[in-house]
């Protein structure tokens, strides 16, 4: 699975993608924002900390393009 975010310019703001059996969020540069974990029911952020509950990685990319 592989899905790109953009914005409404079509311009590409991130990626997310299935690494390693999770869902991993990375920005444009492929630099990794975080991932979802199914476990936890929760979005982590790269520094370890929870951004949400749920699957919250297109917002993830979002937040971090503004």
């Amino acid at each position: 699975m592989e899905e790109v975010i953009k914005n409404k310019f079509e311009k590409p703001l991130g990626i997310i993608r299935r690494e390693n059996g999770k869902l991993v969020a990375r920005d444009a540069f492929g630099v990794k924002l975080g991932y979802y974990d199914r476990r936890l029911n929760a979005t982590i952020e790269a520094s370890g900390e929870i951004f949400a509950k749920g699957n919250a990685l297109s917002a993830l990319i979002f937040r971090n393009a503004a």
